[in-house]
């Protein structure tokens, strides 16, 4: 992505594909790893540096990730995570920090 991008529904269909979000841009969306197969994980989202995670939802129920692969935290920056997921959350980086939405890091 390019920008500020919500991608609403997203299901990654098990397969190996990634979105990158550059530094400062916050990504919405709830995306799920194989909505047919729950027992697949797949796909990733990575950030560059700085970023937010948030859902595209207004129902607190629905998870932000749901059985992807990973979050990732590439570089020097902090990622806001709101919501609830279920993925690997990987630092990439020793300056790399995820921040919950109520402020724990």
């Amino acid at each position: 992505i390019t920008q500020n991008s919500n991608f609403g529904t997203t299901d990654f269909g098990n397969l190996a594909a990634q979105i990158t979000v550059p530094d400062t841009m916050t990504l919405t969306g709830n995306f799920t790893g194989n909505a047919s197969n729950p027992e697949n994980t797949a796909g990733v989202i990575t950030f560059a540096a700085n970023g937010t995670l948030a859902s595209a939802s207004a129902d607190a129920n629905v998870a932000v990730t749901n059985n992807i692969t990973a979050i990732e935290a590439s570089g020097v920056g902090v990622v806001q995570l709101s919501g609830t997921h279920t993925a690997e959350l990987r630092l990439g980086n020793a300056g790399s920090v995820f921040k919950l939405a109520d402020g724990t890091v």
